[in-house]
């Protein structure tokens, strides 16, 4: 940390800005690995200030991902020692704002490496703020340009991401799938921890979908019986009229409405 701090001193002492960049943004990751994150986006802020004023554009990507990370981890910090969720929502919010922008200067420098970095953490931002359809849409094109870089341990982070997402939205089949893709670049890269991992997770699809499948055929048996009491309540009304025939009949009818809902 002191040695970060005397590196900024001596490049403000020479001027030197582009040593200032790089100072400010070592001191600012230094912080945010301690967990002190209210200096690390001050160091971060000044990062960007200089960046900004520089028109370099590969600089002010660098500030401006640097200020994104910051605030994420901020607003996980703030989400998982506190019940401040507003402050965690207000940092994610302010993370998504400064890595939308990384990405939109990753892709007018044409940097692919930057635009998947930017991609998978804005997924992950969107994933926290609990935008599934967001966080997917982010994870597809992390996906791609890891694809397209041939970069294997990002393809399989997004596999798991993507997996991660689906099942949360109750997609088990899609969940099932990039979990198989995830087991085939874990194979590949002889990584026997993520194996491990995918073998765990496609253990949990197993099992999700048999509690699934036991739910829909317990829920179409006790629909079942209650179609066949509603209609020899019926088929009894048709001869002896009673208000309390039409009394079942209707509650009845609200318990298939109830049942074709769950």
């Amino acid at each position: 940390m002191e040695y970060h701090r005397q590196d900024l001193k001596i490049t403000q002492a020479m001027s030197d800005i582009p040593g200032q960049m790089d100072a400010l943004n070592n001191l600012s990751c230094a912080l945010r690995m301690l967990g002190k994150h209210k200096e690390a986006a001050v160091a971060a802020e000044k990062q960007l200030v200089l960046a900004e004023r520089s028109k370099d554009r590969k600089a002010e990507a660098i500030a401006k991902y640097n200020a994104g990370v910051v605030a994420y981890m901020e607003g996980r910090q703030v989400a998982t020692d506190s019940e401040e969720q507003i402050e965690a929502y207000n940092c994610f919010v302010k993370a998504q704002d400064y890595l939308q922008d990384y990405l939109l200067i990753a892709e007018d420098i044409k940097d692919v490496k930057m635009q998947g970095q930017a991609a998978g953490c804005l997924g992950n931002t969107f994933y926290l703020l609990g935008n599934y359809s967001k966080a997917l849409f982010y994870y597809r094109k992390r996906l791609l340009l890891a694809q397209r870089c041939s970069d294997q341990t990002a393809e399989r982070r997004a596999y798991s991401n993507l997996a991660l997402c689906h099942a949360l939205l109750g997609q088990f089949e899609e969940a099932n799938d990039y979990w198989k893709k995830f087991l085939a670049v874990a194979l590949d890269q002889r990584d026997i921890s993520a194996q491990g991992q995918a073998f765990y997770c496609l253990g949990n699809h197993v099992v999700m979908c048999h509690v699934v499948m036991c739910h829909v055929v317990m829920c179409l048996v006790v629909m079942c019986h209650v179609v066949m009491c509603y209609v020899l309540i019926h088929y009894v009304g048709l001869f002896v009229k009673s208000d309390i025939c039409a009394g079942f009949s209707r509650l009845l009818l609200q318990c298939v409405q109830v049942i074709t809902t769950v």
